[in-house]
């Protein structure tokens, strides 16, 4: 079977990969991925398990009343 590795994606050192990767996610080092995830989740252990998400990691830090120019 062909793996799919998707753009934007980091995989750290060790890591075994067994299914396809979705767009953004992060494989932290020594990770099984042995199952699909969500796009962006940041993955890691032994079956490798989100522990969080890159794109609501990053709307949860600006602030409410940011302005923008």
């Amino acid at each position: 079977k062909r793996i799919t590795i998707s753009a934007d994606c980091w995989i750290g050192a060790n890591s075994l990969i067994l299914g396809d990767l979705a767009p953004g996610m992060v494989i932290g080092a020594n990770s099984t991925v042995t199952r699909p995830h969500e796009p962006y989740d940041i993955a890691v252990g032994n079956p490798a398990r989100a522990i969080s998400n890159r794109k609501q990691a990053s709307d949860k830090s600006k602030p409410k009343n940011e302005l923008e120019i």
